[in-house]
């Protein structure tokens, strides 16, 4: 139930990613992702296949050795698409904030009412 959940969450912070990544970074990511994963099914067939033989372990140890030597630079790749799309959305979320600011500062503008003569300070009182 716990994985269900937090797979739910993943499913919906890559739903955010993709809704505000540009095209060729999120596609770049897609093919990144779908290698990764071939990748990760081969050698996930191969650790099965481990089970065979007579060294289960020094088979298992050697998949994984191999499984991470060629996944380290997908990972690696994925992970700095990953950052570029956070950098666009945060760049996103401020341009977001700015609008916002100017337009709280123009309702600001706008509600003050502007006097129509010029203001003088007030007189103040003569000392003898």
């Amino acid at each position: 139930m716990r994985h269900l959940i937090m797979a739910g969450q993943v499913s919906l912070m890559l739903a955010v990613l993709n809704a505000t990544a540009s095209p060729e970074v999120q596609t770049q990511l897609e093919q990144v992702r779908a290698e990764k994963t071939r990748g990760e099914a081969g050698f996930d067939e191969l650790d099965r296949q481990c089970h065979q033989k007579l060294n289960v372990n020094d088979c298992r140890r050697d998949v994984q050795l191999k499984r991470s030597e060629v996944l380290r630079p997908l990972t690696m790749r994925q992970r700095d698409l990953e950052a570029e799309l956070r950098k666009e959305r945060a760049q996103e979320q401020r341009a977001k904030a700015q609008e916002r600011r100017e337009s709280h500062e123009q309702r600001q503008r706008d509600r003050t009412p502007k006097p129509d003569f010029p203001l003088l300070p007030p007189d103040s009182p003569r000392q003898p």
